[in-house]
């Protein structure tokens, strides 16, 4: 086999460098905000869609599930529990989807802050999780979640 045939099959180390910036931007790039869409003739009426807080450290997760809800919702997205926690307390949302596992505070330490405080003691709270089974759903309806997948 001729060596520079060999060589000449590489993929040019810029092009590989290349691929990864539009991902590097993604993680370094503060979140986008998701809008609801236009609501045609009810939109001047000043009805808002219900707010969804996103809270998962996954920032391809966090983007993917806010894409499936702006349509419909207003989507507000954290990082980490406690930042979940600090944007809740400051705008209850109508609904919180939170990863189980997460940085500064997790899942179950954002759920029992907002069961505790009455701004957010009633606002539904799903828990999104990677373990499956009978075992980690009874652990987090338990826990006070109103739902956990």
């Amino acid at each position: 086999m001729n060596p520079e045939a060999g060589a000449a099959r590489k993929p040019d180390e810029r092009l590989r460098r290349a691929a990864f910036i539009p991902e590097l931007i993604q993680w370094r790039s503060d979140p986008p905000q998701f809008a609801p869409r236009d609501e045609g003739s009810g939109a001047g009426t000043g009805a808002q869609r219900p707010l969804i807080l996103l809270a998962d450290d996954n920032a391809d997760m966090r983007h993917y599930i806010a894409g499936l809800l702006a349509p419909d919702y207003r989507v507000e997205m954290a990082g980490n529990g406690a930042e979940a926690l600090r944007a809740a307390l400051k705008n209850p949302p109508a609904l919180v989807l939170s990863d189980v596992m997460m940085p500064e505070l997790d899942g179950f330490g954002l759920l029992a802050a907002l069961r505790n405080d009455e701004r957010t003691q009633l606002v539904p709270v799903m828990l999104l999780s990677a373990r499956a089974g009978e075992e980690a759903r009874s652990e987090g309806i338990g826990a006070g979640a109103d739902d956990i997948w």
